[in-house]
């Protein structure tokens, strides 16, 4: 958090997306798309994606991007964004947590992230 009790962009799953360094925020955003894509084609099975699905979004980002995408790169990326989907919603459900959804931007009183920290660390 900064000084002005706004979420830090800083998160623990950066080195799981770092391991790679390949994913910049267009190409992230490019993922998710794809992502969505394939969960409205029915290419999910049982809360993950089909073979079908995975080579659907490698190929899609093959055409978007210009980058090859191995599986393990794309799965580990998945796992990441559903940790990081997870925690974002606990903080947001938080008692003293505003998001505004229009900024993206998470506000709490200083008091607030010193109760969160506290009880996170």
């Amino acid at each position: 958090m900064d000084g002005m009790g706004r979420l830090d962009e800083t998160n623990d799953c950066t080195e799981i997306d770092d391991r790679d360094n390949i994913w910049n925020d267009s190409n992230e955003q490019i993922f998710i798309e794809l992502i969505v894509e394939e969960v409205k084609k029915g290419n999910r099975t049982s809360g993950n994606l089909s073979k079908l699905g995975w080579s659907n979004i490698a190929q899609g980002l093959k055409e978007k991007t210009g980058r090859d995408y191995t599986n393990p790169q794309l799965k580990r990326k998945y796992q990441s964004l559903r940790i990081r989907h997870r925690k974002f919603t606990a903080l947001i459900q938080e008692t003293g947590i505003c998001y505004n959804c229009c900024t993206g931007e998470v506000n709490a009183s200083e008091d607030v992230w010193v109760t969160l920290k506290r009880i996170r660390t």
